[in-house]
């Protein structure tokens, strides 16, 4: 495996235009050899599986020699050299540090880690066990880019049986796994789940592996008469899943847009601001998936659109980031026109626009800095002084970066001109 992912890197480089007979050692012991400080190291711990300074090395030897290099900077040439890496078979993913170092991450070592039920920050790049000890990270991290996309898409995640999501389409491979009561309640089947239900199927225990009820399932998908019938046979429609989130039907019908499921389960006395343990409620996940009806209604019915979670993020926060299925600008204006705060902080420092500006959403950054953000409370650093362009650009949104960088530029660093009203120009 050593060997697959070196040869990977050097072509990865000769792609790049670098001459590889430069990097030879010139140690005649060790001829043909690459030089010691580009070897190809193993890491410990639960990082990346190995590291290589070898672009560091690469842009040193061709100054000492003065060639020419496309690269005057090694963390350009890491770049540069990872987005080739990702194609690369024997890697899984490869990250790039302060000064060029590359972090590989090789398929067998994240199978193994997978296997151990760990899962990878993309913030910092170490692997967490699922669950409480990646939620308490991310929370307590000292490093905003650990609330990554992809930290944050795992606590919002869908409630998922194998490769199935709690909503009334799923996958094939996740119907095989789904118990035919549970796969009723996600289709709408009302005879099917009475026949089930009259043949002795306890409906009252049965629970998926994510710890979610036959109640969520309904919700999820919006068949108002399969939690009609449940609510018959005495099942809680209010009760949290177990494991999910702490998420209740409610979440799960706000989440896909089901209007007449939250209607209903609001007349079961389900309250309209509950909240799941990361303190995300109804209206927060209809507004990350973009579902306005679903939003209009819970507002109507008093939700609260201000309500920040245990992170400190509001609605907007959630809406910016543009990730879901039904995201649109209209979500944006939704919560603009109710005064939502698109400035507001969250534990991080980060506001609608820092989101806006990670996930890649150029058309929402637009319009958040036309709707007020185009001002210093907004365009801050973070916690750890990133800026929004620096989120921006560190997530692979480049072009953003720059128009990004440029709007910050006029805010922080052009220097004020004051003239006394009494001067002639």
């Amino acid at each position: 495996m050593d060997e697959e992912i070196e040869a990977a890197i050097l072509q990865a480089l000769e792609d790049e235009g670098v001459e590889l007979r430069y990097l030879q050692e010139n140690d005649p012991r060790r001829p043909g050899q690459l030089g010691r400080s580009m070897a190809l190291r193993k890491t410990t711990g639960d990082g990346s599986s190995h590291s290589s300074n070898i672009c560091s090395a690469v842009v040193k030897r061709y100054q000492g020699r003065q060639l020419a290099l496309p690269f005057s900077e090694p963390l350009d040439l890491a770049l540069a050299v990872r987005q080739r890496l990702l194609r690369a078979p024997p890697l899984a993913d490869v990250r790039v540090e302060q000064g060029g170092e590359l972090r590989l991450y090789s398929q067998p070592y994240c199978d193994a880690q997978k296997r151990q039920g760990k899962v990878l920050c993309k913030g910092c790049g170490v692997f967490y066990l699922e669950g409480n000890p990646m939620r308490t990270h991310v929370q307590n991290s000292k490093d905003s880019r650990c609330f990554s996309a992809e930290a944050a898409e795992y606590y919002l995640r869908s409630c998922q049986d194998g490769a199935a999501s709690l909503a009334a389409a799923t996958t094939v491979e996740g119907a095989k796994t789904l118990d035919p009561g549970f796969q009723a309640a996600r289709d709408g089947d009302l005879d099917q789940m009475c026949h089930l239900v009259r043949n002795g199927w306890d409906v009252s225990r049965a629970v998926d592996r994510h710890g979610n009820t036959v109640v969520h399932w309904a919700a999820g998908g919006g068949h108002v008469e399969i939690l009609r019938f449940l609510v018959s046979l005495r099942m809680d429609p209010c009760e949290p899943s177990a494991k999910h989130q702490n998420r209740c039907g409610l979440h799960w019908a706000a989440r896909n847009g089901q209007v007449e499921a939250c209607r209903f389960l609001l007349e079961q006395r389900s309250f309209v601001d509950v909240q799941t343990d990361g303190g995300d409620t109804p209206l927060m996940l209809a507004a990350w998936q973009g579902h306005i009806d679903c939003c209009a209604f819970l507002g109507e019915q008093r939700a609260d659109l201000h309500h920040l979670n245990s992170w400190g993020c509001n609605a907007m926060h959630k809406a910016a980031r543009m990730d879901g299925k039904h995201s649109s600008l209209e979500m944006l204006r939704f919560l603009l026109s109710h005064n939502v705060a698109a400035s507001r902080a969250n534990c991080n420092g980060h506001n609608a626009l820092h989101k806006a500006a990670q996930f890649g959403s150029q058309e929402a950054c637009q319009l958040l800095l036309e709707a007020g953000c185009r001002c210093r409370e907004a365009m801050c650093q973070d916690r750890d002084r990133n800026s929004p362009s620096s989120l921006a650009f560190a997530a692979g949104h480049h072009s953003l970066a720059g128009e990004l960088r440029h709007t910050e530029d006029l805010l922080w660093l052009t220097p004020a001109v004051y003239r006394d009203p009494g001067d002639h120009p």
